[in-house]
């Protein structure tokens, strides 16, 4: 039973090797762009970089990264809802809903741009000091994980250059520099 054991860890040592690799060159290959190269739109490099640090626990640790990220999301919809004046105890209805439930076993990046769209949103709505800058930080962390995230973005931030300039320009500032690092590696 000590080879049996032996050859587990070293067959599991290589697949991890491999898989940190290829997380490396997903990264690279982001990274290493020619100027004039457009990636695919649906490039979830984003997803890879956050992925990473999971790689080192293994694959059980890859997907219970999922789970987290939908917890986080149950989290944030919680608090909007609070923050809305709905009842919070709706948020049972986005736990379990099955769609939900079947994206947490998958590395599908929807779930992580969910994160910084409902993160944003949260902050959209919130009224402190560097809200709307955090908003658009993370519009963008949204865009660096799919860049039509950018989208998501410009529904938020078209309406408030007829209602509130100063809102927009503050989201703007958080934007604009993920949007140019994106740009820097494209």
């Amino acid at each position: 039973s000590h080879h049996w054991l032996n050859r587990q860890c070293h067959s599991n040592f290589y697949f991890w090797t491999f898989a940190f690799i290829s997380e490396i060159r997903n990264i690279r290959r982001f990274v290493n762009l020619p100027a004039n190269a457009m990636p695919d739109q649906t490039a979830d490099y984003g997803k890879s970089v956050f992925l990473l640090p999971f790689t080192f626990f293994g694959l059980d640790a890859v997907m219970f990264s999922g789970l987290v990220i939908h917890l986080v999301n149950a989290i944030l919809f919680f608090l909007i809802l609070k923050k809305l004046g709905i009842d919070p105890r709706f948020t049972v209805l986005y736990t379990f809903f099955p769609v939900m439930l079947w994206e947490t076993r998958t590395l599908y990046s929807e779930l992580l741009v969910l994160t910084a769209f409902l993160a944003a949103f949260y902050f959209y709505i919130k009224d402190s000091k560097f809200s709307a800058t955090a908003s658009g930080f993370l519009f963008g962390l949204a865009a660096v994980v799919r860049y039509d995230a950018v989208v998501g973005f410009a529904a938020f931030a078209a309406p408030l250059l007829f209602r509130d300039r100063k809102k927009l320009f503050e989201m703007l500032a958080g934007f604009i520099p993920v949007v140019l690092l994106i740009l820097m590696f494209n």
